[in-house]
């Protein structure tokens, strides 16, 4: 029996909806828009029996798919920075305080993806600190690379816990590699 293995919420849906041939579910809605080239799917679990038909905790899960990009389209990389860059901002509203967690395996290319992306993060929590007048204008960003489990020996959830009991920020941002059944998801999908 193949086994299918999706992180996105929107291919945990499609896969439900194709098993149980019926679009409905109680405490489930998802919807698609295109805005800019990039279709924008939003899906919100919102009751115990949709998150068990899933697999996805209660919440929701908004993923970007910037088909563009791989395609190379002029102007693709500022679109896409600008829709992620919106869909974000609709979940963080402006925190004064942002822990970064880049997840995964800097050794394995394809578990790489968290560790790297913190090489793109400004870290402002110290410059702040020192020098709140020059800074005042920027959220207090610190970053995390746990590792994982294999190299530390702790899980990369209680090292982020403990990072985020003693920085409390306002918001945690998760950076990950995501599992996806459709290959063409891979390397254009944000969820």
């Amino acid at each position: 029996m193949l086994i299918r293995r999706t992180d996105l919420a929107l291919e945990a849906h499609e896969l439900w909806r194709g098993e149980q041939k019926t679009r409905r579910l109680a405490g489930l809605d998802s919807r698609s828009v295109f805005r800019r080239g990039c279709r924008v799917t939003s899906v919100t679990v919102q009751s115990e029996e949709a998150a068990r038909a899933l697999g996805k905790p209660c919440g929701r899960y908004v993923t970007l798919e910037l088909r563009a990009l791989a395609r190379k389209e002029e102007g693709s990389f500022e679109q896409a920075a600008q829709a992620i860059g919106r869909e974000a901002s609709a979940f963080l509203h402006s925190p004064g305080s942002a822990l970064c967690a880049g997840l995964g395996n800097d050794e394995i290319t394809p578990d790489a993806f968290g560790p790297w992306a913190l090489g793109s993060i400004l870290v402002t929590r110290h410059m702040k600190q020192r020098l709140p007048e020059a800074f005042s204008g920027f959220c207090s960003v610190s970053a995390v690379k746990p590792g994982v489990l294999g190299t530390s020996g702790m899980e990369a959830l209680e090292l982020v816990r403990a990072a985020a009991d003693f920085l409390q920020p306002e918001a945690i941002i998760a950076l990950d590699a995501l599992a996806a059944m459709d290959p063409a998801r891979l390397c254009t999908t944000v969820q």
